[in-house]
């Protein structure tokens, strides 16, 4: 008896000795934040890039040529001067739209097929002067596989500023996701560029320049 008073004792010893002392916690770690931007695919969102020196910074100019190419755009839709050509640049899936503003040149669509690259290229004009190119290009090569855009804003012809986005691509991936890319200022140098603008250029005048001078004699 004598010891089992004493196992009681010890029991209500530790009883009394657990109400006086709660349990201790876990201590909960600090949340962490992130304040990374996120895009509508998860991804983090890259940083702004600089502008490079060359290029125009005025901002006003740009935004009256983005107003430029909207209303050129609504315009080609409801167009009766809008006139579609099928040359064979590179393949006979090639296409050529244009559309006529007051006896000039409003704008050009291209379609270019070559083996493992899809191009579309818009070429936007004010009273006849070439102010915007907009170049979107679908690489299916399994070794490079990606989509690019470059928006070419231009003043008497040269480029005065750029902005571009691109994506890395799986193997038969469609180029959508590009959309979702920023526009960036593009960092490459003025004669790269040059050489990505006029590389199409010349075939593509060439061709609109022709069924013009054909309709204007009929």
């Amino acid at each position: 008896m004598n010891v089992l008073k004493m196992i009681l004792k010890g029991f209500l010893l530790l009883f009394m000795v657990l109400l006086c002392f709660p349990a201790c916690k876990e201590t909960p770690k600090a949340e962490v934040i992130s304040t990374a931007k996120l895009n509508e695919w998860g991804e983090v969102e890259e940083p702004d890039l600089p502008i490079p020196d060359w290029m125009e910074k005025d901002t006003v100019k740009r935004k009256l040529t983005d107003t430029l190419v909207a209303y050129a755009i609504s315009y080609a839709t409801d167009s009766t001067q809008r006139y579609v050509l099928y040359p064979t640049i590179y393949s006979e899936n090639d296409s050529i739209a244009y559309t006529i503003l007051n006896n000039r040149l409003s704008n050009i669509i291209t379609r270019i097929t070559r083996p493992a690259l899809e191009l579309y290229l818009e070429y936007y004009f004010a009273d006849g002067d070439l102010k915007y190119i907009r170049h979107r290009e679908w690489n299916q090569r399994p070794e490079n596989c990606g989509a690019r855009e470059i928006n070419f804003y231009l003043e008497n012809k040269t480029i005065n500023f750029v902005r571009e986005r691109h994506v890395v691509l799986d193997l038969n991936e469609p180029p959508a996701r590009i959309a979702f890319k920023k526009l960036q200022p593009s960092q490459r140098t003025i004669d790269v560029l040059t050489k990505d603008k006029d590389e199409y250029w010349p075939a593509i005048i060439g061709i609109v320049e022709k069924d013009l001078q054909m309709r204007s004699s009929q």
